[in-house]
């Protein structure tokens, strides 16, 4: 088993995005996708700049201010 450090384990750690855009809210909620954020979204593998089918409405990700 290998071990990390604390500091290298953060190094590992992919906050989402999400959390930085105007539309999110506390609850973890997205107007986008009501159903859920798709991973590739959520784990930063895909830009949100542009609307996607399948989402709701015309959000984008949008820095909060």
């Amino acid at each position: 088993m290998e071990i990390i450090t604390p500091e290298e384990a953060l190094k590992e750690l992919v906050l989402p995005k999400c959390n930085e855009c105007r539309h999110f809210d506390a609850q973890g909620d997205c107007p986008a996708w009501p159903g859920g954020v798709p991973d590739d979204i959520a784990f930063n593998e895909v830009e949100h700049d542009h609307v996607f089918p399948g989402q709701v409405g015309k959000y984008v990700f949008t820095p909060r201010s």
